[in-house]
């Protein structure tokens, strides 16, 4: 293994809001040839961190030292590409000059252009069947399923031929097999590499996890096995330690309760023995002034110990970083009956052999149906069949609910110039701004956070917006087309989508390619799209 130390170090590491906020402070990390892996809860900053590690964001304060070449894959990097996979991957000029070249030009600066890039086709070619994307060099991006446009995009990074990786949630629209694809690839990788992820199959093959909270960044050795087992010894003794905290805290009440019972019946007796005249008044000043003396004493001492036993138990909440309950409000669904959607004999000119051959199915109210298949079989586009927002090329499909909500791959119904509160307010007008508010709040997005632009919100946070936006109202609908909506969540929140999920009582039509999380929401009926009439199993 080619080894080289620290291909990134950071010290004194800080980044600040405008409103004078830090997202977090001091964080010192040194990466080398390690594959490495970073989390922690939405919102935290890990994509932050990792943009200021890569060289794409300028921290507020420290420095970062690289000693490699590092590639960099952001979270929307699937998102952001457009024109032709050779436009995606930065090599159509290269193509257009050996084209030239092949058909007799001798421009020198075809020649210049091209480099040594004389199998730069074949090579392509290559690479593209690598990376299992069946499209064309021609072909438009947007023809690419969510899975595929990632896999381009991590094409893209290992042609920039790095000497270190830094990947934020790379599995996103990944299917099953191409995330176990992505792993084997990251466990032959012979560099180093820092991992934002939370996809525990992709933990498995790093050598140490990063966690980064609110109280810095901790290192654990190991994979996700080994950081899950030394995380619940450390929340135990954590849990521990609070308890006992809490504990003496309130016997020190208790005890100071007591002594000042005790000191306040021998005020009342002093006060009784100078009323009755029984004592000089000698007697009575020199013990009226001890009592004092003693009162005094004992105050500083009780505000000595006080001060000890809530300093102990701040310093034990801390280390537990305890915050609030995650909860995602899910009213009840709109009122539906029967069959809500029947797909007949639909056909479309792209997708896998379900849709080319004739795709026929139906799902009933409050009834939990997943769509799977390979990426590129077409699990979207019936997400949009479905939808009402594209139509077959033969076939029919029947809708019989009014109210049915559709969350994509994109968030696309959300404004990313509004704030995740002002999207809210779009989407349920009826509902107050302090409704609105605690609405989001539950979801950790309060504060200045709700008024951020949604586009400057993490991947996480932004799907916690259209979840709000989605179980907003007063009745949720009756019908939830949700495509990959456990992609960027944290292990906290894609626990409680998985509450939320389990408790919402109209129909769903998901799309996961975790085995996981379909079987924690509930799912009854799997529709294949790989298979040749989409073949329903339980």
């Amino acid at each position: 293994m080619a080894r080289f130390p620290a291909a990134i170090a950071a010290e004194s590491l800080s980044f600040q809001f405008d409103d004078g906020r830090f997202l977090f402070e001091d964080l010192d990390v040194a990466l080398g040839a390690e594959r490495t892996g970073l989390v922690g809860r939405n919102g935290i900053g890990k994509s932050v961190l990792a943009q200021i590690l890569a060289g794409e964001k300028t921290p507020s304060h420290g420095r970062v030292t690289r000693r490699a070449k590092i590639g960099f894959m952001p979270q929307d990097a699937a998102d952001r590409m457009q024109g032709s996979l050779a436009d995606a991957l930065d090599v159509a000029e290269r193509l257009k000059a050996l084209a030239r070249i092949e058909a007799g030009g001798v421009d020198p600066a075809d020649f210049e252009v091209l480099g040594e890039g004389w199998t730069l086709k074949e090579d392509l070619h290559a690479a593209l069947q690598a990376f299992e994307i069946s499209a064309r060099l021609v072909d438009p991006v947007e023809q690419l399923s969510g899975g595929e446009r990632t896999r381009l995009a991590l094409l893209h990074l290992e042609l920039q031929m790095p000497e270190f990786l830094i990947l934020d949630e790379p599995t996103n629209h990944l299917d099953r097999s191409g995330r176990r694809w992505l792993a084997e690839r990251l466990e032959r990788w012979q560099k180093g590499a820092l991992i934002v992820t939370h996809d525990r199959d992709l933990l498995d093959v790093v050598d140490q996890i990063f966690e980064l909270t609110g109280l810095g960044l901790q290192k654990y050795g190991g994979n996700y096995d080994l950081y899950h087992v030394q995380k619940e010894t450390e929340l135990e003794a954590a849990h521990r330690t609070l308890a006992s905290a809490e504990a003496a805290q309130s016997r020190e009440r208790r005890e100071a309760q007591a002594r000042k019972e005790r000191q306040a019946q021998r005020d009342a007796y002093g006060r009784k023995q100078r009323g009755t005249g029984s004592q000089s008044k000698m007697l009575l000043d020199a013990a009226q002034a001890r009592a004092e003396a003693s009162s005094s004493r004992l105050t500083r001492i009780e505000a000595q110990r006080r001060e000890c036993a809530e300093t102990a138990t701040e310093e034990a909440r801390a280390a537990l970083e305890r915050s609030d309950p995650l909860s995602l409000f899910v009213p009840s669904a709109a009122p539906a009956q029967g069959v809500l959607v029947a797909l007949q004999d639909v056909v479309m000119p792209y997708g896998g052999p379900a849709l080319r051959n004739g795709l026929s199915f139906q799902l009933a109210a409050g009834e939990r149906v997943a769509l799977s298949g390979a990426n590129g079989a077409g699990k979207s586009t019936v997400m949009r069949l479905v939808e009402g927002a594209i139509d077959p090329l033969s076939g029919h499909v029947s809708r019989r609910v009014a109210r049915r909500a559709r969350l994509d791959q994109h968030l696309s119904f959300l404004d990313r110039e509004r704030s995740g509160f002002e999207n809210l307010q779009m989407r349920e007008p009826e509902l107050s701004d302090a409704m609105a508010r605690t609405r989001l709040a539950q979801l950790r997005l309060r504060g200045d956070r709700a008024l951020l632009p949604v586009a400057d919100l993490s991947g996480g946070e932004r799907l916690k917006v259209a979840l709000a936006c989605i179980f907003g109202g007063r009745a949720a609908p009756s019908l939830l087309l949700l495509d990959e909506p456990d992609n960027h969540l944290d292990f906290e929140s894609l626990a409680a989508l998985e509450g939320a999920l389990r408790n919402y009582d109209g129909a769903l039509l998901v799309v996961s390619h975790s085995d996981a999380f379909l079987e924690a929401i509930g799912i009854e009926r799997r529709i294949d799209l790989d298979e040749t009439e989409g073949l329903s199993s339980p």
